[in-house]
C-alpha cells in the first residue's frame, strides 16, 4: 500500500511538470502588455500605431482581420523603439474586428470604429452643423464595407452619391484617400487596388493606394524610390508625386521642414511644389484635427511655416495649408483673419498667398458667391495678384464642384468689367498641366 501511494505521488508530480512544460513552452516570451493602440481621428492621414513593450525584432507580430464575412492576417514590421516601447506601423484600418497576436499567442482584442453611433448617408448628412462629427460619420460609413473589390467599388460609389447629395463645398477628396489606402490592406497589393483606378475627387482613391502601399517603408527607403515610384503611373505622374507628399509629411512628422525638403529632390519646379503641395495638405488637415483652435492660439502658423521653405517649393506649401481655417466656416471675420495672412508679404510670395486664401474661403465660406470674392481679391490691390487671387479661388471651385460650376462662376466674375476674359482660362491652364502630367515626362531629373 505504502509503495502504492509512492508510485501514485510520483505519478501526480510528473503529470504536474507536464502541464507546466505544455502552458510555459520555453523561448516564449509573454506579451500582455499592449501599452496603446491608437487609432487615427477623422482627418489625420498617418497610419495608426500598435505599441508593445517587451518585443523584439525577431518576434513575429501580426494582426488578424475580419469583417462582413471577410478575414485576412496581416504581418507587422517592428519601426521604431522609444523608451522601450515598440512601434508597429498599421495602415488606415477599415472598420471591423481585430486581434494582435505576438509568436502566435493572443494578445488583445479590439473592435475598430470611427464614430460610435448608426451612421448612414442620411445620419451624416444630418450632421452638417458640426463638420468634425459629420467627417467622423463619413469615415465610418466609408470604411464599414471595405472587404473586396466589389465592397470597394460599392463604397467608391455611395462617395458620388454623397458628393452629389452634399453639393457644393464637400470635399469628397479625403474620403476617397480614406478608401484607396483601406484597399491596399484589403487586397494586399498596389497593383490590384488601382486595377480599376477611381479618378473622381481629385484622384484621392490613388493617392491614398499610394500612401498605403510606401507607409511601411522607412523614410531613407521612401528617400530612394521618389525618382522611380511613380514611373508605374504614366496617366498620372503629378497626381502620384502629390501622394508622395503626404507620405513625406507623416513621415518626418516631427520636423515638416525635412518633409518640404525633400521634395527638392526634384529638379523640375512644377513636381517639387506638387509634391510640397501633399505635405502642406496633410500638415493643414492634420493640425486641424490635433489642434482645431490652432489659428486662433496662433494666427501666424501660416507665414511662420512656410517663410522656412525653400523659395523654389512656396507655392506648394501655401497651396493647401490654409486648411487649417476649415474650422472657422461660419466665422464672420473669416475673410479679414484669411486676407491678414498674405497682406505683410511682398513678391511671389503674396501672389502664392493670395491665390492659397482666396481658394479656401471660396469653399470654406458657407454661401460666399462671386461678389464677396471679389471684394476679398480687390483688397490685394494689384492687378497681378488681383488675377492670381481670382484664378485660386476659380480654380478650386473647379476642384470641389466641377468645371461648369467653376466655368459660370469665372463668367459672373467677368461680368463685373473688373476681370479680363481671357484670365477664365487661367484655372483650365493649370489642369491641363495637371491632366498632361506637365509633358508626361517618365523621368524626372532627380537632384544629385
Amino acid at each position: 500500500m505504502k509503495k502504492y501511494k509512492i508510485l501514485t505521488s510520483l505519478f501526480t508530480i510528473m503529470i504536474l511538470i507536464l502541464c507546466v512544460i505544455v502552458i510555459f513552452p520555453k523561448n516564449k516570451k509573454s506579451h500582455t502588455s499592449v501599452v496603446n493602440i491608437k487609432a487615427n481621428e477623422v482627418l489625420a492621414i498617418a497610419p495608426a500605431n500598435l505599441i508593445l513593450s517587451n518585443a523584439t525584432s525577431s518576434d513575429v507580430i501580426t494582426l488578424k482581420y475580419s469583417a462582413n464575412g471577410f478575414s485576412k492576417t496581416l504581418t507587422l514590421n517592428l519601426t521604431k523603439e522609444i523608451e522601450g516601447k515598440q512601434y508597429f506601423n498599421l495602415p488606415l484600418l477599415p472598420v471591423g474586428d481585430f486581434e494582435v497576436y505576438t509568436n502566435g499567442i493572443k494578445n488583445i482584442g479590439f473592435k475598430m470604429n470611427y464614430y460610435p453611433d448608426k451612421n448612414d448617408i442620411e445620419t451624416c448628412y444630418s450632421l452638417r452643423a458640426d463638420q468634425n462629427l459629420e467627417m467622423k460619420c463619413y469615415k465610418q460609413f466609408f470604411l464599414s464595407n471595405v472587404s473586396d473589390k466589389e465592397s470597394v467599388l460599392k463604397s467608391l460609389a455611395d462617395l458620388l452619391i454623397v458628393a452629389n447629395k452634399e453639393g457644393e463645398g464637400f470635399t469628397c477628396h479625403i474620403y476617397a484617400h480614406y478608401i484607396g489606402e483601406s484597399s491596399v490592406f484589403v487586397f494586399d497589393s498596389l497593383e490590384k487596388a488601382i486595377t480599376n483606378p477611381f479618378v473622381e475627387c481629385e484622384k484621392g482613391y490613388i493617392h491614398g493606394a499610394l500612401k498605403s502601399y510606401v507607409d511601411v517603408m522607412s523614410l531613407d527607403e521612401l528617400k530612394k524610390v521618389l525618382p522611380s515610384i511613380c514611373n508605374q503611373f504614366p496617366e498620372g505622374i503629378s497626381d502620384c508625386i502629390h501622394g508622395l507628399g503626404h507620405n513625406l509629411y507623416f513621415k518626418s512628422v516631427n520636423n515638416v521642414q525635412e518633409a518640404f525638403n525633400n521634395c527638392l529632390i526634384y529638379d523640375n519646379n512644377l513636381w517639387a511644389n506638387e509634391c510640397a503641395a501633399g505635405v502642406s495638405m496633410s500638415l493643414g488637415w492634420d493640425m486641424l484635427d490635433k489642434e482645431p483652435d490652432l489659428v486662433k492660439t496662433n494666427p501666424d502658423f501660416v507665414n511662420e511655416t512656410c517663410s522656412k521653405t525653400d523659395n523654389r517649393i512656396k507655392d506648394g506649401c501655401y497651396r493647401f495649408i490654409m486648411l487649417v481655417y476649415n474650422n472657422l466656416a461660419n466665422d464672420p471675420q473669416l475673410a479679414n483673419k484669411l486676407y491678414s495672412v498674405c497682406e505683410e508679404l511682398k513678391g511671389d510670395t503674396l501672389n502664392y498667398c493670395a491665390s492659397a486664401s482666396s481658394a479656401e474661403y471660396a469653399v470654406i465660406g458657407k454661401e460666399v458667391n462671386r461678389d464677396d470674392i471679389v471684394s476679398f481679391c480687390l483688397r490685394f490691390g494689384k492687378s497681378e495678384v488681383f488675377k492670381d487671387c481670382i484664378t485660386g479661388a476659380i480654380f478650386k471651385r473647379f476642384i470641389s464642384d466641377g468645371e461648369a460650376v467653376a466655368d459660370s462662376y469665372c463668367k459672373a466674375i467677368v461680368s463685373l468689367k473688373i476681370f479680363k476674359p481671357e484670365y477664365c482660362e487661367e484655372w483650365r491652364l493649370l489642369e491641363d498641366q495637371r491632366a498632361k502630367d506637365y509633358g508626361n515626362i517618365l523621368n524626372p531629373t532627380v537632384s544629385k
